[in-house]
């Protein structure tokens, strides 16, 4: 890979020197090498754990792709994304990569992939959970494979839709019959609308509990319209500095 390197690093097709066609040919062919032997450095830089390392081969690789082929764009925008996110942890960052990725090349075979890590980086890492609606419904009208079920599903719950998600975990565990993973979570999912409806409920009796409460103090109000302020206190047990300190002390 060094040997490639050097020999092959700041090549351009070179059209406007009058190059024939071959040695355009030649020069693409050598650039394309170039990114394959980065690109193997970088992995093995990620795999070994040295980032920075990592991260200066895949810039190179950004610097000299003039000349490779759409994929191989995209893959080197995919693993610039990829860097940035699980090594440096720069989510916004590594978004404006996979942007790059899909705008190469929107049919690309890797198109799905770059959409999946973006709903991703969205959903978990900067709970962007409205920007990440499209990627999902993308990945989920394209052949969705078992991570993107999970996704959707996750989308789905944040929102409260239980009857989506849940529609989702049956389709899985139709695709995924030995996935036990899509089993379990439809029981969680079942249990969590059984606990939001029952908080929704609390809450609305709670609610009609402070109406009713409220109804009542205002025509206890009416019908006392010149109470003191030390008979209030007294009244409702309130701490005159707590009542002040929350702006509805004006003066007296």
């Amino acid at each position: 890979e060094d040997e490639i390197i050097s020999k092959s690093q700041n090549l351009t097709f070179g059209e406007e020197l009058g190059f024939t066609q071959k040695q355009v040919k030649s020069a693409q062919d050598k650039n394309e090498k170039l990114y394959m032997a980065m690109m193997k450095k970088a992995g093995i830089a990620t795999i070994i754990g040295y980032k920075d390392l990592a991260w200066s081969y895949i810039e190179k690789v950004l610097e000299n792709y003039n000349s490779f082929s759409y994929d191989n764009k995209i893959l080197a925008n995919l693993a610039a994304a990829e860097i940035k996110s699980k090594m440096f942890n720069e989510y916004d960052a590594a978004i404006k990569y996979l942007d790059k990725a899909i705008e190469i090349d929107s049919n690309s075979q890797y198109v799905h992939e770059a959409r999946h890590k973006r709903a991703y980086m969205y959903l978990f890492n900067l709970k962007k959970y409205e920007d990440a609606y499209p990627d999902i419904k993308f990945v989920m009208n394209d052949k969705p494979n078992e991570e993107d079920y999970l996704i959707a599903i996750y989308y789905h719950i944040t929102k409260y839709n239980f009857g989506d998600a849940l529609f989702l975990c049956n389709k899985a565990i139709g695709f995924y019959p030995k996935n036990d993973l899509f089993k379990k979570l439809k029981i969680d999912i079942e249990k969590g609308k059984k606990s939001h409806e029952k908080a929704l409920k609390d809450a609305e009796i709670q609610a009609e509990k402070e109406r009713q409460a409220e109804i009542k103090r205002q025509k206890w109000l009416e019908k006392r319209p010149n109470e003191t302020w030390l008979y209030y206190f007294k009244r409702t047990g309130q701490n005159p500095y707590d009542y002040m300190m929350n702006g509805f002390y004006y003066g007296y």
